[in-house]
């Protein structure tokens, strides 16, 4: 009722059956795992251009994650060179050894005010090169949504938008792990780490 009063529906049957239409399930449903959600941005209008692209998204559950990888330092102004070139040099090296490398991963000292970040390149078996590090993610509740392009600077305008506008239009509060990159199949599927208000 509280939502449905928010929006300015005049009544919560109203609500629940628009809400139904738009995504294909009941908002009381929402809190279970595996349904696939869309949002729209917030029209932005500049130089009479609107910005009115939807990303869909859902909500999975994953058990603790065991991964293998090498990472490097980097900063917010340096990410988006640094990441891509290591992520190159990173494939370059291991890629025929071990096969395509499934993850890429930002580590954030504060999400919203740090300015140095690591990044990393993660196999999810066990790698012998001396130099990779084990690194256990905990289970978690996580935001997933999807691209279809591997391109650097398309992950890296899809990772803006997403802190830019999306996450300011939902009510999802982030946890303090790191967000993952997962690289299958021609696409990226983003995994945000989440608790739900």
């Amino acid at each position: 009722m509280e939502v449905a009063v928010k929006y300015q529906y005049n009544s919560a049957t109203a609500f629940s059956r628009a809400f139904e239409k738009f995504h294909g399930i009941k908002p009381s449903k929402v809190k279970e795992m595996q349904h696939n959600l869309k949002v729209f941005s917030k029209l932005y209008f500049e130089e009479n251009k609107i910005d009115e692209n939807s990303m869909e998204y859902s909500i999975i559950e994953k058990k603790e994650m065991i991964l293998y990888g090498v990472g490097i330092k980097t900063n917010k102004k340096d990410i988006k060179i640094d990441a891509p070139k290591f992520f190159k040099e990173a494939s370059e090296k291991y890629e025929g050894k071990y096969g395509e490398i499934p993850y890429g991963m930002v580590v954030y000292e504060n999400r919203f005010k740090s300015v140095k970040f690591e990044y990393w390149v993660l196999y999810d078996y066990e790698v012998p090169e001396k130099e990779f590090k084990k690194y256990i993610i905990p289970s978690s509740k996580w935001l997933s949504f999807k691209i279809n392009s591997q391109d650097p600077k398309m992950i890296q305008k899809i990772s803006q938008d997403f802190y830019n506008k999306f996450i300011k239009s939902v009510d999802f509060s982030i946890k303090s792990l790191p967000e993952l990159e997962y690289y299958h199949d021609n696409i990226t599927e983003f995994l945000v780490p989440i608790e739900i208000i």
